[in-house]
């Protein structure tokens, strides 16, 4: 929404500045001068968390998060775990979150969300024994590439990277319960 000003008053930078930057998030009001900015992605609507059953906030959009229990959710989350079987942007599915809340437990993907997650997202990393591993797929074929910063491993399917990645002989999925973080790349810890 425009505010009321004469056309004399007008700075030009600024209005077409502010015209494109009315979708942005976390910007302030006051460095709005012409329009009245409200930011998008403001989390101002109480729903029901799907796992706790606490309240929860979202933007306009249906992404939100939970104070209560840490869940973060977008307005598909049900459509992706059906779909995908995985959530986004947490990538453990709200089935597995609500059994997880359920016994007091942090969530975490299982190793096949993981799976599920990768070929969703293209890009993983997981924590193992305070060392970050990225998992990728790469090329046309879909090659899944398994590494760190002292080693590469390559798999041409799914199911061969469930049979062979390691770490020093041990199978990934064997040492799951170990890994402290799992999720899509971008949303990666830092070491």
């Amino acid at each position: 929404m425009s505010k009321k000003l004469r056309d004399s008053d007008m700075d030009p930078i600024q209005y077409e500045w502010e015209k494109k930057h009315l979708n942005v998030s976390g910007l302030n009001p006051k460095d709005f001068k012409y329009f009245e900015y409200d930011d998008p992605y403001v989390k101002n609507e109480i729903v029901k968390c799907s796992i706790c059953g606490k309240a929860a906030y979202q933007d306009q959009y249906g992404n939100g998060g939970c104070p209560n229990c840490g869940w973060k959710f977008s307005k598909d989350e049900e459509a992706f775990e059906k779909d995908m079987g995985i959530s986004y942007p947490m990538l453990v599915s709200p089935t597995t979150a609500r059994e997880q809340y359920k016994k007091g437990l942090p969530f975490k993907a299982t190793f096949e969300e993981f799976l599920n997650g990768l070929y969703f997202y293209s890009e993983m990393l997981f924590k193992y024994d305070g060392v970050m591993y990225e998992v990728f797929l790469k090329g046309k074929d879909m090659t899944i590439v398994f590494c760190s910063k002292d080693f590469q491993q390559e798999y041409k399917t799914r199911e061969e990277f469930s049979a062979k990645a390691n770490i020093n002989g041990v199978l990934v999925k064997d040492l799951w319960d170990k890994v402290t973080f799992a999720g899509f790349m971008y949303c990666g810890e830092t070491e």
